[in-house]
C-alpha cells in the first residue's frame, strides 16, 4: 500500500486543547507534517467558551483534535457536531460515531446486532444488584463504560469470582460514575488493528501488538492506564509494541474481515482503530474501538507504529489521512484553491 498525497496545497484547521500536554505535541507534529508537505496550516487552541469562534477557522479540512479535561469527549463531541452542520470537511468525524465514542456499552451492542464478535458482556448500573449479578464466565473484566485511554482500568479489573467484580463495580462508581462495563475476559493475544478507508475502500494497516512480558508472568495480561501512560510503572515497561505483527495467513484475513465489516457496520470514516483480542481457538474479538486515536509521531501510538510499518514517514502518513478527509467530502482530490470561498462567506471575529 502507498500513501496518498495531495499534489495541490490545502489548508487545514487544528483545533486542539491544552489541558494534556501530549495533545499539544501531537498538534505541534501534525502541524509540521503538513506544513513540510507544503500545506497551510492554522492552529487553534479550543476551550468551552471559544468553541463557536473554533468552527470559524478557515481550513479546506479540520483536525478536530480537542482532548476534554476529563475525557469524556463531550466538547470534542459538540464541536465535532456543529462543524459538520456547518458542512466542514473534518477528519474522522460522523455524528453518527458519537454513541459509539461516549460508551463502550452501545458499541458492543452495535456489534452484537450485527453479528460481529465481541465478548460476552453485561451492565451493571449504580443502583443494580451486583452481589447477584449472574450470567457470564469468570474471569471477567469490569470497565467503566464512558472512559477512554484506559481510564479505570488496571490490574483489579479482572475479577475472579463475584465479590471482587462487585468491590471493582463499587470501586468505579465511586470515582467514574456512569454505567459499568462487565465482558468475559480474553487471554489471548492482543492487536490494536488501524483501519483507514470510506466506502468501498476499507484498508487495515499491519497490526501491533501488546507483547506482555516480564511481571506480566504473575500478572493479568491487561493494557491498563499506567501500561499506556505512566512510564515509571513496570507495566509500561513490560508491554511494549510489537509491529508488524506476522500471523498465520487464516487468522490474519478473518482479523481484516472483522475489522473491515465492523468499521462499515459502525459507520466509521477516514480513520479508526479497533482493539481487538484473540481466544485461545485464535477466534479474533472486538474488545474496543477509538474513533478519535492517537496519530501522533510516537513509539506509543499504534496507528503511526502500523503505519511506520508501512515504510511511510510521518509526513505521508498525516496527508494521507487529510486527503482521505477531503476526497470523501469534496468527492475528488484537490485541483484548485476553496478557501477564498470559504473565507468570503465566513467572518473570523
Amino acid at each position: 500500500m502507498t500513501p496518498l498525497s495531495i499534489d495541490y496545497p490545502i489548508s487545514v484547521a487544528i483545533l486542539y486543547t491544552t489541558y494534556d500536554p501530549d495533545t499539544v505535541e501531537v498538534a505541534m507534529q501534525m502541524n509540521e507534517a503538513l506544513t513540510s508537505c507544503g500545506h497551510k496550516v492554522r492552529m487553534f487552541e479550543t476551550t468551552a467558551h471559544n468553541w463557536k469562534k473554533a468552527l470559524r477557522v478557515p481550513g479546506d479540512v479540520v483536525i478536530n483534535w480537542i482532548e476534554d479535561e476529563n475525557t469524556n469527549w463531550r466538547l470534542w463531541a459538540k464541536v465535532g457536531r456543529h462543524l459538520e452542520l456547518l458542512h466542514r470537511a473534518q477528519l474522522g468525524f460522523s455524528s453518527r460515531l458519537i454513541p459509539y465514542s461516549l460508551s463502550k456499552i452501545k458499541t458492543k451492542r452495535k456489534l452484537r446486532l450485527s453479528g460481529l464478535a465481541t465478548p460476552p458482556f453485561r451492565v451493571i448500573r449504580k443502583h443494580g444488584n451486583i452481589a447477584n449479578f449472574r450470567g457470564l464466565n469468570f474471569p471477567l473484566i469490569v470497565k467503566p463504560a464512558g472512559e477512554h485511554a484506559s481510564a479505570g482500568i488496571s490490574q483489579d479489573s479482572v475479577v475472579i469470582d463475584h465479590k471482587e467484580m462487585a468491590d471493582q463495580a463499587k470501586y468505579l462508581f465511586k470515582y467514574y460514575g456512569g454505567e459499568v462495563l462487565v465482558e468475559e475476559y480474553l487471554d489471548g493475544l492482543e492487536l490494536h488493528v488501524t483501519v483507514i478507508g470510506n466506502k468501498r475502500h476499507i484498508i487495515p494497516f499491519p497490526f501491533a501488538q501488546v507483547n506482555y512480558k516480564g511481571e506480566f508472568k504473575d500478572n493479568w495480561n491487561v493494557y491498563s492506564h499506567n501500561a499506556k501512560w505512566n512510564n515509571s510503572s513496570w507495566e509500561y515497561w513490560d508491554a511494549p509494541l510489537l509491529c508488524p505483527v506476522v500471523l498465520p495467513k487464516k487468522i490474519m484475513a478473518s482479523i481484516d474481515d472483522l475489522v473491515k465489516s465492523a468499521y462499515k457496520a459502525l459507520g466509521c470514516v477516514d480513520v479508526v482503530r479497533f482493539d481487538v483480542r484473540l481466544d485461545n481457538k485464535y477466534n479474533p474479538y472486538i474488545i474496543d474501538m477509538n474513533v478519535n486515536p492517537h496519530i501522533g509521531k510516537d513509539e506509543e501510538s499504534e496507528c503511526w507504529r502500523s503505519a511506520k510499518a508501512l515504510d511511510w514517514s510521518y509526513p505521508e502518513f498525516i496527508e494521507t489521512l487529510v486527503a482521505i478527509t477531503y476526497k470523501r467530502h469534496f468527492k475528488r482530490l484537490p485541483d484548485r484553491l476553496r478557501e477564498r470561498q470559504f473565507m468570503l462567506a465566513t467572518a473570523i471575529r
